[in-house]
């Protein structure tokens, strides 16, 4: 799921040193990895852990001239490359299909007129090759965002539609298991709407929430959806933060109370003196969309300028929350990837950053609990310069407190381990030198 462009700047993240034995060591399988493509940004749009116990990662991929290119990567449990495909467009989600292989939706204009971006599903085998496609479209660009395979065999995935004049309609439209479509609905709220993610719901239904208004960027609602089998609408919310000037992203999941869990990206903005603000916003409702509670996470710079981001959360396990997205730390630091993790009640538990300070940016894109109770985080890591292939893709593999084994680590000498255990402050020392 690709942030919004506000967010994402030129940039590689580099990885913190690890020239010290880590003081309190990682139990279990975790790891970090960086994917790339020379000449290219990279972002990691989607992850999703596989049966074998891999995962399949979804890149997007950008060059100066602003071709675009959807990187298909299998990795094995350890995030090592076993194969990687590419097909020419703009990446939005995958999921492994019930056959062992995966559809991916995403963005193309190689096919219909080729004037006009479509949206486009490709349903490939259990190594990446081409089994079908289908593309969406009309006398108008049409972006595909997210998508997922139905308990019928079939497909369901949205976007939207966009217009002269910066219009948008949101769409979605469900298909059998070929592609072909069984119904679609376009729906046009208001001058503006957009939606960031649809899941099918356990009554067969689906949920989907994006952002609607009058237009963008100014005083975008939160949107939250449901409608039944068939596409048509059974209730709606719209939601927007007392003083918050508008919604930048949004995500939702159902939850196994039957209600839902909603994050979201919202912005506010000062005029004197002139100054950003952006923050995450938590809120859990029941089945019916009513708001239970919500909660808001953020302002952690007393810089005018913050930029705290949020992309995905899901239900963990334990009946909590997980989040990730981006924290400003410091006003040179432009953003850590952030990983938070609540209780069923939404308050805090432990919250993780990594990054680089310095005018670098890392982003957590996408998040998933793993098999083992730990967590998957697809990411773009950036420093900030002018290079084409200045962003890169990251992907994380921590444990269930968000903890992961730094790549490099040489032996302790046992008088340094002596004096770090009597004197701790010692070793905060050093960990402070060792993340510049």
């Amino acid at each position: 799921m690709l942030l919004p462009a506000i967010f994402t700047t030129n940039a590689e993240i580099l990885e913190r040193k690890s020239n010290i034995l880590p003081l309190n060591p990682v139990n279990g399988d975790t790891w970090s990895k960086t994917y790339t493509q020379p000449g290219w940004e990279t972002y990691i749009t989607c992850i999703d852990q596989t049966t074998d116990g891999g995962y399949i990662l979804l890149g997007h991929l950008r060059n100066e001239a602003n071709d675009h290119k959807i990187w298909l990567i299998k990795i094995n449990g350890n995030g090592d490359t076993l194969w990687e495909k590419f097909f020419n467009g703009i990446a939005g989600e995958i999921q492994q299909t019930n056959d062992g292989g995966y559809v991916l939706v995403g963005t193309t204009k190689l096919f219909g007129d080729g004037l006009h971006e479509n949206i486009w599903l490709i349903k490939t085998d259990e190594n990446g090759n081409e089994e079908w496609n289908k593309t969406f479209g009309g006398n108008y660009d049409a972006h595909g965002i997210s998508g997922q395979q139905t308990k019928d065999g079939g497909y369901i995935f949205t976007g939207y539609k966009e217009y002269s004049g910066n219009k948008r309609d949101g769409w979605i439209i469900k298909t059998d298991d070929i592609g072909e479509i069984e119904w679609e609905k376009t729906i046009d709220k208001d001058g503006y709407d957009a939606i960031d993610f649809i899941q099918q719901t356990a009554d067969g239904g689906y949920i989907f929430i994006g952002v609607t208004g009058a237009e963008y960027p100014s005083e975008l609602f939160l949107w939250l959806q449901k409608i039944d089998p068939n596409g048509d609408e059974i209730w709606s919310k719209t939601w927007l933060y007392p003083d918050c000037n508008t919604t930048l992203h949004a995500h939702v999941q159902q939850t196994s109370d039957g209600g839902y869990i909603v994050v979201a990206w919202i912005m506010f903005i000062q005029e004197d003196p002139p100054a950003v603000d952006t923050q995450i916003w938590l809120i859990k409702t029941d089945a019916n969309g009513e708001m239970i509670w919500d909660k808001m996470y953020g302002k952690t710079t007393d810089s005018l300028w913050s930029t705290d981001s949020a992309s995905m959360v899901q239900q963990t396990n334990d009946g909590g929350y997980i989040i990730t997205g981006g924290l400003q730390k410091t006003l040179f630091n432009y953003a850590d990837l952030l990983i938070l993790k609540t209780n069923a009640n939404g308050e805090k538990e432990w919250e993780k950053t990594y990054g680089k300070p310095w005018f670098h940016t890392e982003i957590g894109q996408c998040i998933e609990q793993t098999s083992d109770g730990g967590f998957i985080i697809g990411a773009v890591k950036s420093d900030n310069s002018d290079e084409p292939d200045s962003r890169k893709g990251w992907v994380i593999k921590t444990d269930e407190k968000g903890n992961f084994q730094r790549s490099r680590s040489r032996s302790i000498n046992p008088l340094l381990s002596t004096l770090l255990a009597r004197f701790p402050v010692i070793s905060k020392f050093l960990q402070l030198i060792n993340n510049f």
